[in-house]
Parts: structure tokens; C-alpha cells; sequence
């Protein structure tokens, strides 16, 4: 063998081994994630990113771009709404868990929805475990929760989106979320009706907790495993329907699915329900 061929094939090892070694440095890299600090806006709505030790900072959310920028984000759907305006895929991204408030990696968490308090009122939670994920479900009845997925979390936030485009979302609706629907009256068959969860007036439409409105009309339901449908029965008729945030559901939407009359008072503020 020359020593024109000796050299060219020490060249081809030398070449092969930086090669091998950049990969291996490459897939033995680890996105880390990082804290805001007391300054740190959300880098879609411009509101406050919540610190890791203030009440809602547990629902603080942050990114890493492709191009390797760090971002925070007051509420995981603030976060998959600027997710829709990338180009390209972020590295990485990151919910806290509910419990110990450590980053876990978007995908990989577990999401229940419940009535909780929210920075932007999207009322979804988020756990490292599925067996956390369930505890609080099981602890929590009275908030509504109920074990989701992301696609469901997405869901609801392109349509928070799309209704800030179109204007039907104002700022204060921005920050505050759907409203209660004060001295609204439910009746149903004659009877004055109480919710533990009280009505609210969701953009013009009233809304109520699906559980409770099933029960008070003597209903069946079963929910899906996503927990953003649940069928109703009542009777012989039976529908399949869409759920608001925090397992809320428009009044009219269910009654009539099941056959039920509604029909509104304006006088007296009273919805007047007929299931008979």
C-alpha cells in the first residue's frame, strides 16, 4: 500500500470519528428549562408571566424556539397559539405540574380540566403522573374535572384565538373569562332550580354545569374519554354534544337535543324548561 492511500484513509477515519463525535454530542444534548423573572411577559397576549412561587404561576408555560429563543407564556393555550404562528417546530416546550410545580415536557403531561382559576380562564391543569392526574379528579368533584387530552386543550384555544381575530372576544373577556349570569332564574317542570356551579353567560349564550343539567332533568350521560363530549339520553332521544371549558354546556343546546321545550322570560329573567 502507497503512502498516498495510507494517508487518504487516515483523512476518512479522522473525518468519520468528528462526525460520530458531533452526533453523539449532539443527541447526548438537553434542552433545560428556565424560570422568568418578575418582568417576563407572556410572549402572545403581553400579560404577566406568574413566578414559580406566586398562586398562578403554576400554570406558567414556556418554549424554546427553533432558533433557540426562550419564551414564557402566562397559560399553556397562550402557548399552542404561538405555537400556530412558527414557521418552524419549537425544540422544546413545558407545563408545570400542578402539584410540584417542576417543568414537564408538553406531550408528555397529564391534562384535566376543571373549574379552577386560571391566568386566562382556560381552566386546565396539568400533572407529571396519570396517577396525580386522577387523584385530583377523584378529590375534585365538585370542580367539574375531568381527564382530557392536549388536542382538547388546543381545541379551545384555536377557537379562543379565532374569536379574538373576528373581534367577538374583547380584552376584559381576554382576562376575565365567561361571565356569571346574574338573577338569571332555572326552571324546570314547575320547579326553581339551584346549580352548586352557577350559570354563566358564555359570548351571549348560557351555560351550565353538563352534570348538574343532566341530573335535575332526569337524564342519562356518558362522557367520552377526551372529556370534551358526553351523550345525553332522555326518553327515546338521545344526542351527542360538544362541552364548553370546565364541563359547562349551553342550556338551550342540551334541553332541546333531548326534546325538551325551553323558553325565555324576560320579564322575570327565567328560563322556563319543560322535560314532560
Amino acid at each position: 500500500m502507497n503512502w498516498k492511500k495510507m494517508m487518504l484513509m487516515l483523512l476518512t477515519l479522522v473525518l468519520c470519528s468528528g462526525a460520530l463525535s458531533l452526533v453523539s454530542a449532539h443527541e447526548g444534548h438537553t434542552a433545560a428549562p428556565h424560570e422568568p423573572d418578575k418582568d417576563t411577559k407572556c410572549a402572545y397576549c403581553m400579560m404577566k408571566v406568574y413566578l414559580k412561587e406566586e398562586e398562578m404561576g403554576k400554570f406558567t408555560a414556556q418554549m424554546l424556539t427553533a432558533d433557540g429563543k426562550t419564551l414564557f407564556f402566562d397559560d399553556a393555550g397562550c402557548m399552542l397559539n404561538y405555537k400556530r404562528t412558527l414557521a418552524a417546530e419549537p425544540q422544546m416546550m413545558w407545563v408545570r405540574d400542578y402539584n410540584t410545580l417542576a417543568w414537564v415536557e408538553y406531550g408528555k403531561a397529564n391534562v384535566v380540566s376543571a373549574n379552577i382559576k386560571t391566568p386566562m380562564q382556560y381552566g386546565f391543569a396539568y400533572f407529571q403522573t396519570a396517577a396525580d392526574a386522577d387523584s385530583f379528579v377523584k378529590n375534585n368533584n365538585k370542580l367539574e374535572a375531568m381527564k382530557t387530552d392536549w388536542t382538547f386543550v388546543d381545541k379551545v384555544a384555536q377557537k379562543r384565538s379565532e374569536m379574538k381575530m373576528s373581534g367577538d372576544m374583547n380584552h376584559g373577556q381576554m382576562n376575565h373569562g365567561p361571565a356569571a349570569a346574574h338573577g338569571i332564574i332555572v326552571m324546570i317542570n314547575g320547579q326553581k332550580q339551584s346549580f352548586q356551579q352557577a350559570p354563566m353567560n358564555m359570548h351571549g349564550k348560557v351555560t351550565v354545569s353538563a352534570k348538574e343539567l343532566v341530573q335535575k332533568l332526569g337524564a342519562t350521560a356518558t362522557w367520552n374519554a377526551k372529556g370534551d363530549s358526553v351523550t345525553v339520553k332522555l326518553g327515546s332521544k338521545s344526542a351527542t354534544l360538544s362541552l364548553e371549558q370546565h364541563g359547562q354546556i349551553g342550556l338551550r343546546t342540551l334541553c332541546e337535543a333531548v326534546g325538551a321545550h325551553v323558553r325565555w322570560d324576560g320579564k322575570t329573567k327565567t328560563i322556563i324548561i319543560n322535560s314532560k
